[in-house]
């Protein structure tokens, strides 16, 4: 569903086809590799962990527009680094009480 959406994102913003997934797809590849050393941390630490590899997807964004001859904004690159660090603990704290609510009901 991810790589429709994603493909659609290109087409929407005339950009090279392929940029979004492929950064994705190597996001996910990044995190999958990290994933047993995640299990270490606290979710709310998870999101210091995962902020250089959500970087590096918006400078491989970046790099894929440059090479590209496309050109954004610096704000449509920055916010939504921003935005995903900055909703790291509202998840966090959504995702405790839905496990806490399930594992009540468990009980």
């Amino acid at each position: 569903m991810s790589l429709l959406l994603v493909l659609a994102l290109d087409l929407h913003l005339t950009c090279a086809m392929g940029q979004h997934p492929g950064g994705l797809l190597l996001t996910t590849a990044m995190v999958r590799g990290t994933r047993a050393a995640l299990l270490l941390y606290r979710r709310w630490q998870i999101s210091l962990v995962l902020v250089p590899l959500w970087t590096g997807y918006f400078f491989l964004m970046s790099i894929i527009d440059r090479a590209t001859g496309h050109s954004a904004a610096p704000a449509l690159r920055w916010w939504p680094l921003l935005s995903t660090i900055a909703a790291w603990p509202a998840v966090d704290a959504l995702i405790a009480k839905l496990h806490y609510r399930s594992a009540r009901e468990a009980a």
